[in-house]
Parts: structure tokens; sequence; C-alpha cells
């Protein structure tokens, strides 16, 4: 008789910081850095948001900027996004942040261009925007065997994981 292996699927960690000093900003290997506070803001994006999320993801995120609690921030270079992230002001629809809180959720890197520290400074130049527009308070979460992100998480100064959640995709 085989005996069968249970994998558990693995957690998501959630970590906080108060980041009150701007953080250094790695060079970007490739691209500039875009931070879209509003729909029309992105608009100059559309060609790199149509071809990473199609139509009606596209549509969708242009939704979501309609909302003042949401952002998009991403490194662009030849018409595609090689990095982005989502940007969620005082919410979180999986954990409980403070009013004014910022979370970055939703960071993906193009597989052609990992390894290069876009996310990581892509992040920085985001967290150092939003500290001089007053933020104090940030969210990130990552899965717990994404290594690289939870070094990125360290160099900015989040201590460890506040909790553990259940993944999401």
């Amino acid at each position: 008789m085989e005996s069968q292996t249970t994998t558990l699927p693995l957690k998501q960690l959630v970590f906080r910081a108060e980041l009150r000093s701007p953080l250094p900003e790695r060079k970007l290997s490739l691209g500039a850095f875009h931070f879209c506070p509003s729909a029309t803001s992105a608009l100059p994006l559309s060609s790199a948001l149509l071809s990473r999320f199609g139509v009606p993801g596209t549509l969708k995120m242009f939704g979501r900027l309609l909302t003042p609690s949401r952002e998009f921030i991403c490194v662009a270079a030849g018409g595609r996004l090689a990095t982005y992230a989502v940007v969620n002001v005082g919410f979180c629809r999986r954990y409980a942040v403070e009013p004014g809180a910022i979370l970055l959720c939703n960071g993906w890197t193009d597989p052609q261009y990992r390894g290069r520290g876009l996310m990581e400074g892509m992040l920085a130049r985001a967290i150092n925007h939003l500290i001089a527009r007053g933020s104090r308070i940030f969210y990130m979460d990552t899965r717990e065997n994404n290594t690289a992100m939870r070094i990125v998480i360290e160099r900015f100064g989040f201590g460890p994981p506040v909790s553990t959640i259940e993944p999401y995709d």
C-alpha cells in the first residue's frame, strides 16, 4: 500500500512597519518608475497594461483606480510592465489595517527581469513618495517561501511577521 503525502498550502506572512525616513533607492537597471494615484495618471501606461492584463484586466485596473483608496505603481520598459504592485490606502480585504495605513500588495515581476532588483527599487521609490505625502504605517505580505521578497521586506525595516493568513492568488 502506497503512502500519500499531503502538502499543506504555504501561508501568507503579514509584515508591518512604521517608517518616517526615506529608504535608500536602488538604481533601476532598466525602465522608468511610475506612481499612478488615479486612472487618469495611468492612461499613458495603457499599452503596457493591455500587454500584461488584456482588455478585461486593464478595465478592471482602471476601475479600481477610480477610487481614492487604490493606486498603482510600476516599472515599465519597452512598452511592457517589468514589475508592478498595487497600493491600498487604509484598507485590506484579507486583514485589518489602521485608517490611512498603506498596504503594498499583489506585486509581480516579469520572469525575464527577476533578480535585477526592480521590485526593490520600485517599492523603495513608492514608499518614499508615500512618506513624503505623510504616510507612516506600511504593510506588506508575501508567501512564506518567497525568500527574495522577505529579504527586501527586512531591508526596508519591517520586523518579524505580525500575523499569518491563508494564501491567496
